[in-house]
């Protein structure tokens, strides 16, 4: 497969509107204030060239054709990352995020979760569709390393096993202040809300699939039927 990096001109067609009209230090200046950036679905197989982009704090980066998580670097006030439905096959260079709240990892190729890799100030996580989603005792492994952690794989973490030991939890006057931010709760409704109306978004793609294919199928019968 060819490789495809992202670009600044891959950013500025997807995420910036009305640029036909717009002067280049314009568009400068718009992907300098950026912070959502959707690069979905547009066939990318290396993240880079990310360092002249503004406060970035949610980075779409589903459904495309990476291998490793890399150059990431610049966006140090990233909050919601997906990369799902990628070829990842290890977790790494995230540990430095600390403001970092969702993270979607699902239908990669992760075999081993290292936690010491993910940022302790994570919410949200799914590694669902990965081998390592397979493996005995990984969601009680995961939930006693990420003590901030309130859903895993789209499961509440409190519905891990009854018979964990409470002592493998932090008690809330145990943690730090800086580990919580005072917008938590919001952030925390926003990014199921995201999820939420990705999920939709996909389930009703699915439905239209299905039946544009047996309307096709209907039409194929009729043609191929006898003429009386």
């Amino acid at each position: 497969m060819k490789s495809k990096e992202i670009t600044l001109r891959l950013v500025t067609d997807h995420n910036i509107p009305n640029k036909s009209s717009m002067s280049s230090g314009d568009i400068v200046s718009a992907l300098g204030r950026l912070s959502h950036i959707r690069l979905d679905r547009l066939g990318i197989t290396k993240i880079d060239n990310l360092e002249s982009l503004g406060p970035v704090t949610n980075l779409y980066l589903q459904q495309n054709h990476i291998e490793q998580i890399e150059n990431l670097e610049a966006l140090g006030n990233l909050r919601f990352l997906t990369l799902a439905g990628n070829k990842i096959k290890k977790i790494e260079n995230l540990k430095h995020f600390k403001k970092l709240k969702f993270l979607d990892l699902s239908s990669n190729f992760i075999e081993n979760v290292s936690t010491d890799e993910l940022p302790h100030s994570l919410l949200i996580l799914s590694l669902k569709g990965n081998p390592c989603a397979e493996k005995e005792d990984y969601r009680n492994t995961i939930a006693q390393k990420l003590t901030n952690l309130k859903e895993l794989d789209g499961v509440p973490v409190n519905q891990v096993d009854d018979d964990h030991n409470s002592d493998a939890y932090s008690s809330d006057e145990d943690r730090s202040e800086n580990d919580f931010d005072d917008d938590t709760d919001s952030f925390l409704e926003e990014a199921i809300g995201l999820k939420e109306t990705s999920d939709d978004i996909i389930a009703r793609l699915r439905i239209r699939s299905r039946k544009q294919t047996e309307q096709h199928n209907d039409r194929m019968t009729e043609l191929n039927m006898p003429a009386h």
